[in-house]
């Protein structure tokens, strides 16, 4: 197993970047979870974008469709890359 350096970022309110230079092969990358509610209400969504990128982006639990800073405490988030 080898591990590959991943830089987290904050774009904007409730927008986090995950970038590795060439990593997250398509069809091979999948985060731990692509969307869930954690047990506060809060939703997390993660996106793969492309060979470099995978979004995750936050909305606190008061209002769900809307884009909120303050909600990863007590979060974990793995991404695995598949080589066969």
């Amino acid at each position: 197993v080898s591990q590959s350096r991943i830089t987290a970022t904050r774009s904007d309110v409730g927008t986090y970047l995950f970038t590795s230079n060439g990593k997250f092969i398509e069809g091979k990358t999948t985060p731990n979870k692509d969307a869930y509610t954690d047990i506060d209400g809060n939703y997390i969504t993660a996106e793969w974008v492309d060979i470099n990128t995978i979004t995750l982006k936050t909305y606190a639990a008061i209002d769900t469709e809307v884009l909120a800073d303050g909600v990863l405490e007590n979060q974990y988030f793995n991404i695995e890359t598949y080589n066969n």
